[in-house]
């Protein structure tokens, strides 16, 4: 499929058309001109115009993966994000006009600012992919692309040892009790400063995972469903014991990326889509029950009386709304609070995170990056950070530190640097069938982008040392020998 470079001559009113988009909302949320919505009605009307703004940049044929395989990739990191900060996050945000008991904010006056901002920070972060994804150079310096079967055949063997071994890492230290903390990618308070890399190893499974998902669809025959069938229980299983339904909801876009990769016919994977849903709705309450510390089989045996009383979906949906109408109303509490009586946060600290990995013992002044949900907690809802912390949003994270026009350009800059990391794992993989870059790029994606409510610093923290870490994984998986 040629590429998009070759339609460079309305790029410039496409930047036009963004620009005027952009403005025009900034106003609206200033200007107060949509501050007032007297009903659920008139929200829902803002989220379906933040939808078709997102949805313009499709038929534009922004996204690679509908560049290369015509196909709209799930895991591509805008539409990911786009999913769930629409999906999960804005659509809830219609929970509070009905009832009142949801509203942190004063009143629903200022709830739509939430969406608007959400909003723009979504466009931003497609102008910014856009950049990169209509304007590549066809045949551009992409060293990976050099060797198109370099990593085409992992080694079966290598994937499960890495699996198998992360797996028995997880079930070590939920036996020594740190109870959730054996799930993939979840916090450990071992190793200091060093715990993040530790934490990357034990993410290696959704790489690992993504490997053996794209090696049995490919072959589509018995025994590789089997194998697939048996990985897919066991995450299962892991994810309800660790009491995070987030896993579940990660293993279903997982699932369904690879089959998106492997061109599976659409009747499947819609199938997919409904099975992933009505699995994670009726499993959910049970993953709540063994999320705290009572994680025994007391707490399992009240999440399955609950789906045995046929009530699981109505316990998932009050979870849902009760969890995100909160993140839903967070920026529009951030845009009141700040920059008075919060003040914004120092710019420096923003333009220094891409530094955040180096040890505490070396940048002795080093900002509490990976507090900023305690410290939102703390300033802006006044209850203490060791009671827990709130979810901050991206938009919300950047609006922390200089408002709007901090929101769009920080937006942008992340699609910027999701088109490159897109372009460098996935599209090589796509163009040539290299498994490894794929699984490595599904590991990069499914273990960085949380459910839309994780904040921006982190994330892109996350994104540039996952994909060195998760590239060297690919790497060893995929010996010399196979090509």
């Amino acid at each position: 499929m040629p590429l998009a470079t070759q339609r460079r001559g309305g790029f410039a009113a496409f930047l036009l058309w963004l620009g005027a988009l952009a403005v025009g909302v900034v106003g609206l949320v200033y200007g107060g001109e949509i501050s007032r919505v007297p009903s659920a009605w008139a929200y829902l009307g803002l989220w379906v115009v933040c939808a078709l703004g997102c949805l313009v940049f499709v038929i534009l044929r922004v996204p690679f993966s509908l560049q290369r395989i015509g196909a709209l990739d799930p895991l591509e990191i805008p539409v990911y994000v786009t999913l769930t900060n629409l999906g999960l996050i804005g659509i809830a945000g219609i929970a509070p006009y009905a009832d009142p008991a949801l509203l942190i904010l004063p009143d629903t006056t200022t709830l739509p600012n939430s969406l608007l901002l959400i909003g723009v920070g979504l466009w931003a972060m497609w102008g910014g992919y856009a950049l990169l994804s209509l304007t590549w150079e066809r045949g551009g310096a992409v060293a990976l692309s050099n060797h198109p079967t370099r990593f085409a055949v992992p080694s079966q063997r290598r994937t499960l040892f890495l699996y198998g071994g992360v797996l028995i890492l997880r079930l070590a230290l939920f036996a020594s009790g740190t109870g959730e903390r054996f799930r993939v990618g979840g916090g450990l308070s071992l190793f200091g400063e060093w715990d993040q890399w530790f934490t990357y190893l034990r993410a290696t499974a959704w790489v690992t995972l993504a490997v053996i998902l794209l090696q049995g669809m490919s072959k589509r025959d018995r025994y590789s469903f089997r194998v697939i069938s048996l990985i897919i229980g066991i995450e299962v299983v892991m994810g309800v014991f660790a009491g995070w339904a987030s896993h579940l909801i990660k293993l279903a876009a997982l699932i369904l990326g690879c089959m998106v990769y492997t061109r599976q016919p659409t009747r499947r994977i819609a199938l997919a889509t409904l099975i992933g849903i009505c699995g994670t709705v009726a499993l959910t309450p049970v993953a709540r029950f063994m999320r705290g510390g009572d994680q025994d089989l007391d707490a399992l045996w009240q999440g399955i009386q609950i789906i045995a009383e046929g009530d699981a979906a109505d316990s998932t949906w009050a979870l849902f709304i009760r969890r995100q109408s909160t993140t839903a109303q967070t920026p529009a509490l951030i845009m009141a609070k700040t920059p008075y009586p919060v003040a914004f946060r120092p710019l420096e600290e923003l333009l220094l995170s891409p530094f955040s990995f180096i040890p505490r013992v070396i940048w002795r002044g080093k900002p509490e990056y990976a507090n900023i949900g305690g410290i939102l907690t703390e300033q802006y809802f006044g209850v203490s950070a060791k009671n827990g912390s709130s979810a901050v949003t991206f938009a919300g994270n950047l609006y922390l530190y200089g408002g709007v026009g901090v929101v769009i350009l920080g937006m942008a800059a992340f699609g910027v640097l999701a088109a490159l990391i897109y372009r460098m794992f996935a599209v090589p993989g796509l163009a040539h069938g290299q498994i490894g870059l794929l699984a490595a790029y599904a590991g990069v994606a499914i273990h960085n982008l949380h459910l839309g409510e994780g904040d921006i610093l982190g994330t892109i923290q996350g994104l540039i040392q996952a994909s060195v870490f998760f590239y060297v994984v690919a790497v060893w998986l995929c010996p010399r020998r196979a090509f």
